[in-house]
């Protein structure tokens, strides 16, 4: 089976329980549409989770960029950008 899901923004226990819901096993295919970091307490579990899964791609979403753009492009303004998306703990978290 294939499923998409999109927007998990940090939330790793309704993503875990989601995944239980719908039975997913290693057979199927799972599609992240972006923004899976920012605004729930666990940002980084979540990254960890679905990186060691084979059988999940993941599209990067804005809030994706916007940690690149701070953290690896050095953008101009893109930490407070980030920080007014609500991304100044997963900075943390990632940084410390």
């Amino acid at each position: 089976m294939v499923y998409c899901m999109a927007d998990i923004h940090g939330e790793y226990g309704r993503f875990r329980k989601m995944l239980e819901t719908i039975g997913f096993s290693d057979g199927d295919r799972l599609y992240i549409i972006g923004d899976m970091i920012d605004r729930g307490p666990d940002s980084i579990d979540l990254v960890l989770d679905v990186m060691g899964r084979k059988n999940v791609v993941f599209l990067l979403g804005n809030h994706e960029e916007m940690c690149l753009d701070d953290l690896v492009r050095h953008a101009y303004g893109a930490r407070e950008r980030w920080a007014m998306n609500k991304g100044g703990e997963t900075r943390r978290d990632l940084l410390y």
